[in-house]
């Protein structure tokens, strides 16, 4: 079921009128039902898939528990690793490992031909697969005790507002959650509504609308000239950002409704000074996880520059992977660990020189400014590998921009094949949402509304009403991170 869709519209007030009547005992029954509802209206299998996985986890984290050797505890761990990597592995990287492997035999002299084979990726297992498996390494370190009530851990792994396309939430933040009171508070489910609004925004009105010019950039590369390229990577940027940020907000506003509280999944990220500083707020929900459980289990207590590094490098591979299977997304990954690695190498550096040049006060605000610009530009080149169809054609497109190669007219034939594109309005939209987010820097993303008087807060939100259902196309297309 896609929040942009006529179903949804109906589905979510039913649920929390369900919710809301029911007694507390039994709220996590409507939850369930409700979860497990959302997504099998893609596919009924996709439940059975889930419902393993859920299980396999509930059971092993008790055995995980109650070992009292370490080796005992290691090869429980090593069984839910396996099965839940597993499942990952067969789903989204079968048929990338057979054709890697063909890659690699290829320049050896040995002919494999590999077979695709036909496998439907489930949505959202790269997801709850790395929610459940962060539950239970918690209870391997000890961070916190097995949670008996299958029910309530069937919703933590299920739960539909987050399900599909995160935030990865942590056992030991929305576990708890399920247990407590949720009462009817009017503040709270208008707040839950505007972030959900913004959302729907973000989505319709944005990014699905800058995703038809970066379709025809990106599905045609060989027509394409160094600024149309150029032109359809800055509108992806913008494309991948709205569209992912506004699955994030539809859900942490829907859960909010319900009186739960998500984690932050973005903190504004194209204002960032540096990589590091956009990793940090870019989704947050995945890189934290990837520093608390990869990262932190790769560490030593023999701590050195070079060890720090290579871990940089084996979590940004990671990141990279994680995204999809496709070399494109290793280069996208190793690209981002090279980065990381220099950034590393440089920042103590930079900081000596500003210290040493007097850098401050409004200089330093020129300083922030030129590096926000050169950090987005830096991301734009790895959204080429990103949204690339290929490494082939990801390359020739990268070399169109840095050496203004191409076709002549390129821009214009691919404005005349859009029709009805009208990028004014899609660069008013731009705009009009980037300025919202430098007002409203300096306030936490739950209550961003408080940027404005309160008396404009309705106009904004008739606003933004009235351009999501003059611009939006529902259901046109599913967030772009489903296919992760």
């Amino acid at each position: 079921m896609l929040f942009h869709s006529k179903l949804f519209l109906a589905f979510f007030p039913t649920v929390v009128l369900a919710f809301f009547l029911m007694p507390q005992r039994r709220r996590w029954i409507v939850l369930l039902a409700a979860s497990y509802a959302f997504y099998m209206a893609w596919r009924p299998e996709y439940g059975l898939l889930l419902i393993a996985s859920t299980a396999v986890d509930y059971f092993i984290a008790f055995r995980v528990h109650e070992a009292q050797e370490r080796l005992r505890k290691k090869a429980w761990l090593g069984v839910s690793l396996a099965v839940n990597l597993g499942l990952l592995a067969y789903f989204k990287y079968s048929n990338f490992a057979l054709e890697a492997f063909a890659d690699i035999l290829g320049p050896l002299g040995w002919s494999f031909q590999a077979p695709q084979l036909d496998i439907l990726l489930p949505i959202g297992i790269s997801f709850y697969t790395f929610q459940t498996l962060g539950y239970t390494l918690d209870i391997y370190w000890g961070r916190r005790a097995p949670e008996r009530h299958f029910g309530l851990f069937a919703l933590y792994v299920s739960f539909f507002p987050q399900l599909v396309a995160g935030p990865i939430e942590r056992s030991t933040s929305l576990l708890p959650q399920f247990r407590q009171v949720q009462r009817f508070e009017l503040q709270r489910v208008i707040s839950g509504l505007s972030l959900m609004l913004l959302g729907f925004f973000k989505k319709l009105v944005i990014a699905d609308r800058a995703a038809d010019f970066v379709d025809l950039v990106y599905n045609h590369p060989h027509e394409q000239s160094g600024f149309s390229v150029l032109m359809g990577s800055y509108l992806f940027t913008i494309q991948i950002y709205c569209d992912f940020s506004a699955y994030s907000d539809i859900a942490i506003g829907a859960a909010r409704v319900l009186g739960f509280d998500l984690m932050e999944n973005f903190r504004r990220p194209y204002f960032a000074r540096s990589i590091p500083d956009l990793w940090r707020r870019w989704h947050i929900s995945l890189t934290t996880w990837l520093k608390d459980y990869l990262y932190t289990a790769l560490a030593s207590s023999k701590r050195s520059p070079w060890r720090t590094r290579r871990n940089m490098v084996i979590v940004f591979i990671a990141v990279g992977v994680w995204h999809g299977a496709a070399w494109t997304f290793v280069a996208f990954g190793a690209y981002h660990a090279a980065l990381m690695v220099l950034s590393h190498m440089a920042m103590p550096r930079i900081a000596r020189f500003k210290a040493s040049w007097g850098i401050r006060g409004r200089r330093d605000r020129v300083w922030g400014l030129c590096a926000v610009v050169l950090t987005y530009h830096l991301w734009t080149i790895s959204a080429v590998f990103f949204r690339g169809t290929s490494i082939t054609a990801s390359l020739e497109m990268l070399q169109r921009i840095l050496t203004w190669s191409g076709p002549a007219g390129a821009w214009q034939q691919v404005l005349a094949r859009l029709g009805g594109f009208e990028p004014g309005i899609l660069l008013a939209s731009i705009a009009a949402l980037f300025t919202f987010e430098w007002m409203s820097k300096d306030i936490d993303s739950r209550d961003w509304a408080i940027v404005l008087p309160q008396t404009l807060r309705p106009a904004l939100a008739a606003c933004t009403v009235v351009a999501v259902l003059i611009f939006a196309d529902l259901g046109k297309s599913p967030f772009y991170y489903f296919q992760f």
